[in-house]
């Protein structure tokens, strides 16, 4: 009861625990179905760096640093087993879509073995910092007209999809048909959400 008339005359009884922002943020999933294809793969690295972004974008920070992941299935000992993943340093970090998604597709292109069916990929991005204040480039200290072209771009695609769902606006590499998707026979259904 004492505690409660001190909060109510606006004196804390409990400190606040500040959250850290996230060091890094990964978007991988199992694929429904195992795939050879690289550009099956090429697409659900696509997706996995947009799911990545969002979350990039939401809390306000921009990655410094991206990896890109891809494993065979471990339980099948008849197939070939292959793991790999590639790492790639951003020069000035980043939280533009295009250039994310541009550098995984590099990654992904070395790491690729024809024959291998892959049961899973993934996107890391770490060495996440706050996007402001950011620390200027000696030779670039002005941001340029690609800078603000791409933040008022990223902020569109936000809005947009924010508004009318989820992925209305992606990149074309993240494809259509999205044959590599995970099953989602246990899945619950989200009647409630869009």
């Amino acid at each position: 009861m004492q505690r409660t008339l001190y909060e109510l005359r606006g004196l804390p009884c409990l400190e606040l625990e500040e959250i850290e922002p996230k060091q890094s943020i990964v978007s991988s999933k199992s694929f429904g179905m195992m795939q050879t294809e690289y550009h099956q793969l090429a697409e659900a690295i696509s997706a996995h760096v947009a799911s990545a972004w969002g979350k990039l974008r939401q809390q306000h920070l921009v990655a410094q640093y991206l990896s890109v992941f891809v494993l065979s299935n471990k339980h099948r000992k008849d197939l070939d087993q292959y793991s790999n993943s590639l790492g790639f340093k951003l020069i000035n970090p980043s939280d533009d879509i295009r250039q994310l998604t541009k550098c995984a597709k590099f990654c992904l292109k070395c790491i690729y073995k024809p024959g291998v069916y892959y049961k899973k990929a993934g996107v890391l991005l770490d060495d996440l910092i706050p996007k402001e204040p950011r620390q200027i480039d000696l030779f670039n200290p002005l941001p340029h007209e690609s800078t603000v072209h791409s933040e008022q771009l990223m902020k569109t695609i936000e809005l947009i999809n924010h508004r009318f769902g989820k992925s209305t606006v992606h990149l074309a590499s993240e494809g259509h048909t999205k044959l590599w998707k995970m099953r989602g026979e246990m899945k619950s259904p989200n009647y409630t959400t869009q």
